[in-house]
C-alpha cells in the first residue's frame, strides 16, 4: 500500500525539511472551494481499511458522509456533452474532522491529496500551492498496470458501476456493500 504513495510521500517530506508545509494554512484545498477529489475503488478500499482498523466505522460516518453527498449534491451527475461529466466541489468530511487539518493517515490518502502542496514557505491561505500533475503521472506509470487490474477485480468483486467517484460517494458506496456482506 505505501509503496505507491512513496514519491508522493517523499515530495512532502523534502517540502517540509525545508520548513514548506500546510501546518499553517486554513486548508481551503480540503473546502469545497478547490476540492473535487475523486477517488478509485483501489484508493477507496484502502481508506476503507484503515478507517475499520482505527475503528471509525460507525453509524456517525456514514450519516455525514450522506450529509456531505446531499449538501454538495454529489450523486447529481451532469454530463459535459464530452463523454464525461462535470466534477463537483466539496468540503472534505475528513477535514477538520478529528484535530486540525485532515483525519486520515498520509499512509492511506488518496493520491491526489498528496499530490497537492504547498511551493512556498508560509502558506496561510491557500495560495501558492499545486497539484504537482508530473509526480502523479511518474506515480501511475509505475503502477497503473497493477491498480487497473486491483480496480477491475475490486468492480467485479463489489459490484462497482465506477472507475472514480467523489471520495465520500465512493466511501459509503464502498461501506454500505461490504457492512451489508459482513457476517
Amino acid at each position: 500500500m505505501e509503496n505507491r504513495r512513496e514519491l508522493l510521500l517523499n515530495e512532502m517530506k523534502a517540502l517540509e525539511e525545508k520548513e514548506i508545509s500546510c501546518k499553517d494554512c486554513n486548508g481551503k484545498c480540503c473546502t469545497f472551494i478547490a476540492n473535487s477529489m475523486q477517488t478509485t475503488p483501489l484508493e477507496t478500499i484502502e481508506v476503507y481499511n484503515w478507517l475499520k482498523k482505527e475503528g471509525r466505522i460507525e453509524e456517525s460516518l456514514k450519516l455525514k458522509l450522506k450529509k456531505c453527498i446531499k449538501d454538495f449534491r454529489l450523486d447529481m451527475e451532469i454530463s459535459t456533452g464530452k463523454n464525461s461529466t462535470f466534477r463537483r466541489s466539496y468540503t472534505c468530511p475528513f477535514f477538520m474532522d478529528r484535530n486540525l487539518g485532515c483525519s486520515i493517515a498520509p499512509e492511506v490518502k488518496p493520491y491526489g491529496c498528496l499530490a497537492f502542496n504547498p511551493k512556498v514557505y508560509g502558506i496561510t491561505d491557500g495560495q501558492h500551492c499545486e497539484s504537482r500533475i508530473d509526480l502523479l503521472e511518474e506515480r501511475d506509470k509505475r503502477f497503473a498496470s497493477q491498480e487497473n487490474l486491483e480496480n477491475e477485480r475490486l468492480k467485479k468483486d463489489l459490484g462497482l458501476n465506477w472507475d472514480k467517484s467523489p471520495f465520500p460517494l465512493a466511501l459509503l458506496d464502498i461501506m454500505e456493500r461490504l457492512d451489508n456482506n459482513a457476517p
